[in-house]
């Protein structure tokens, strides 16, 4: 199965750059891929605790609900060391099923997908 990774970089400033990111990670199953999200930048906070549930646009799916169902359907969910540490954001603040990884694990998860995809 090919790999689609798709980096977001946006929270609360762009909520619909987030709630279309995860949209298109939830349904790239169906389509014969393998995605990964990894979030960066402000894009690191939709990880916190809490925090997705207050990302929220009219007409738009829940981005609390997109990234559980993104979970529980076995995508990864990776968040980075550095934009964790720029906003103190700690591994027990996170939500179930996030990983952090440090800068070389997200080069290789780029290295090694078909498709990548930057919101």
């Amino acid at each position: 199965m090919e790999k689609l990774v798709i980096i977001i970089k946006h929270a609360e400033d762009e909520p619909e750059y987030c709630i279309e990111a995860m949209v298109m990670a939830v349904n790239a199953s169906s389509s014969g891929l393998h995605p990964v999200v990894i979030l960066q930048s402000k894009g690191a906070s939709i990880a916190k605790k809490g925090f997705a549930r207050e990302i929220v646009m009219p007409n738009l799916p829940s981005l609390e609900g997109l990234i559980e169902r993104f979970i529980q359907s076995g995508g990864r969910l990776l968040v980075s060391t550095p934009a964790l540490r720029i906003r103190d954001i700690r591994g027990e603040d996170l939500i179930e099923g996030a990983m952090v990884v440090n800068v070389g694990a997200t080069m290789r998860e780029i290295r090694d997908a078909k498709h990548v995809l930057a919101y």
